[in-house]
Formats: C-alpha cells, structure tokens, sequence
C-alpha cells in the first residue's frame, strides 16, 4: 500500500504567507521548514524518485494541486535536493494569468526537471457542478495548455476540490486521462493503467505537525481511523450542504483562521 501526500502552496515566513497566499488557502499552505522536515522523514521511505527503475512500488508519493509558484520557486529545489520526483496538478487558466501562480517556463523547467505536471481542471470550478459539454471543454482545453507549455503528454489530473462525479471519471478517461486522483482519505494499492477510481490522497496543512505526518507516512491504525471518521462526516456534511454552501462555509472558516 501506498500514501499519496496532497500539498498546495508552501511559505517562507509570515510575510510571505500574507503576501503569496489567499487566505482561503492558507489552511493548505506547508511552511518551507515544516516542508523540510517532511522530506527528511521520506529519507527512511521509497519515494517516487527522479529514476523511475529505481522504485517501482514507492511507499510515498508527493503531490501539489493548483500551480502556485512555490511550487518551482520553494518545492523544486528541495525535492531536487532529495532525489524525489513529485506530481503538479495545474489549473490551466493560472498560468501566464493569475499572480504568484506558475507560468508556462517555469512548469516547462519543472517538466525538464524530471517531474509530472497533470492536469486540475481549466478554471478550478468543481467538476460535478458541471454540464456534460462543459466539463469536457474542461477536460480537453486545459490539457492542450499544459501539453503546449511543458512540449509532453499530459495524462494524469486531480479533481479540484475533490469533486466529481461517475460521469466526470468516465469523461476524463475519453479524454486521454490514465490516472485521476481525488481527495478522499486513505491509503491505496496503486493500480497502473486505470482511471475507474480517483486515487485517495491526505492533504497537508498548516496544522499538521511532524508527529502527524509520521503517522500518515507510516500508516498508524489508530491515526487512520480517526482520521477515516473526520473524513466521513466532512463528506457527509457536503452532501447534505451541496458544494456551494460547503465551499461558502470553509472559506468563512479559512478566512477566519
């Protein structure tokens, strides 16, 4: 079984924080000394590693949803650093366009760099809020972007938000997508090939603390469970809200922080 580690923007400082990140997404947000701390505890882990041979099964897998530009400018040279390749999932209408988000050199330098850059939607909106037509612009127009900007075949997204439906993952396999990943919580026996399941990813946050994220790498039962019946209750409560007034509600929260 493997983890699937979910990042977002990572922080230098406080400063940098209040500058470079919505608050909205500060939750998310990883400071670059917690970051580092991280990587070093991946040390004792087969991670996916810029040699692929070297690792077939890795145990950990890193991945960042968005584009933000601390993903070249703070992740890339510490993951290069270690040795570790990782997945960026970019939301195509960012690049070149929306401030402190990456633009089309930097991904390309990523890609030249020995990571994956996948596809997260073109505008960020949730997948199952859309029409058929609409969802499956979505899927073709913003992989044509990343293909153009990195020159390689982009053929793994995540879901923004997390949010699909069964229609949505049948739609991005006819797209040319050969592995999807969502955000529910749990490890997983990673399945080359296949998009009939979102792959389960654990998000890091601003509040996950070291001790955490020894027990997410090494798969502490008790830390899983307990985390499996959060998971549960926060998915329950989006049915019962709807993703809007779910959204509403955590950025309410986030901003409150």
């Amino acid at each position: 079984m493997s983890v699937v580690l979910m990042y977002h923007g990572l922080y230098r400082d406080d400063v940098d924080l209040r500058q470079r990140i919505a608050p909205e997404d500060r939750p998310y947000a990883v400071s670059i000394e917690e970051f580092s701390k991280q990587l070093s505890v991946l040390n004792q882990y087969s991670t996916g590693l810029l040699q692929p041979e070297a690792c077939n099964n890795p145990q950990v897998i890193l991945t960042f949803d968005d584009g933000h530009i601390s993903n070249y400018d703070l992740a890339l040279p510490l993951l290069l650093e270690h040795g570790i390749a990782a997945s960026f999932f970019v939301t195509s209408n960012f690049i070149d366009e929306r401030q402190y988000f990456c633009n089309s050199r930097q991904l390309r330098e990523m890609a030249d760099a020995g990571m994956v850059i996948g596809g997260h939607g073109k505008t960020h909106r949730f997948f199952s809020d859309m029409g058929v037509d609409e969802a499956v612009e979505e899927f073709i127009s913003s992989k044509k972007i990343l293909e153009d900007a990195t020159g390689r075949c982009v053929d793994t997204m995540s879901f923004p938000g997390g949010r699909f439906n069964l229609e949505n993952i049948d739609q991005a396999e006819k797209c040319g997508y050969r592995e999807i990943y969502g955000s529910g919580f749990g490890a997983v026996a990673l399945r080359s090939g296949s998009c009939i399941s979102p792959i389960n990813r654990i998000a890091l946050r601003d509040s996950t603390s070291i001790d955490s994220f020894k027990q997410v790498v090494g798969k502490d039962r008790q830390y899983y469970f307990r985390e499996t019946v959060k998971s549960s209750c926060k998915t329950a409560l989006k049915r019962v809200l709807g993703n809007h007034r779910y959204h509403a509600l955590y950025k309410f929260a986030a901003q409150t922080h």
